[in-house]
């Protein structure tokens, strides 16, 4: 807005208004005079009055909103599971089936055992789901006598074939820990 200044002039003739040129046209119209900060905020806060707009200016104000709004996920260092590094240390179990169609020996579900150390596997065959304590003694026996170590750990899925009584009984007995 400018004050006290003409910037355009219009003269009358015969009943029509006509646009001159002023000699001392500005240009200014087109620029915007900077507003006070605080009627800025007055404006923007719809109209709230100076004095709460100063008391919030002097107030060490924390918005909850904004500062969740401007929160960003932490960073968290690379937390893997602690893998073992020594061989049958931990042995993971799982057991599948029913196949179909059954192999020629009649084997409908298998046992898989992963060293989680080395990461070898071995897969037994078996002809029920009830082989799993014989599978596991006759696999307990051979890789411990193939290698140097001794099997401390085997991890299961808690299904019913592990938690039998016979299951826990034979690993209590020769120190193998069941997780």
């Amino acid at each position: 807005m400018i004050r006290d200044t003409f910037v355009l002039k219009f003269t009358h003739h015969r009943g029509l208004y006509i646009l001159r040129p002023y000699a001392d046209q500005i240009n200014s119209c087109l620029v915007r005079q900077p507003t006070p900060k605080l009627v800025q905020w007055h404006l923007r806060l719809a109209h709230l009055n100076f004095g709460a707009i100063k008391q919030a200016a002097r107030d060490d104000y924390n918005c909850e909103v904004c500062e969740v709004a401007k929160a960003r996920r932490m960073s968290y260092k690379n937390t893997k599971p602690c893998r073992t590094q020594v061989p049958l240390e931990r042995v993971h179990i799982d057991k599948g089936g029913p196949i179909t169609p059954p192999t020629f020996g009649g084997k409908m579900h298998y046992e898989l055992y992963v060293d989680e150390g080395t990461r070898y596997k071995w897969l037994f065959l078996l002809t029920s789901k009830s082989e799993s304590l014989t599978n596991l003694k006759k696999f307990h026996v051979s890789v411990e006598r193939q290698h140097d170590y001794k099997l401390k750990t085997i991890m299961t899925d808690n299904a019913k074939e592990y938690m039998s009584k016979e299951l826990n009984a034979y690993c209590s007995g020769i120190g193998i820990e069941q997780l």
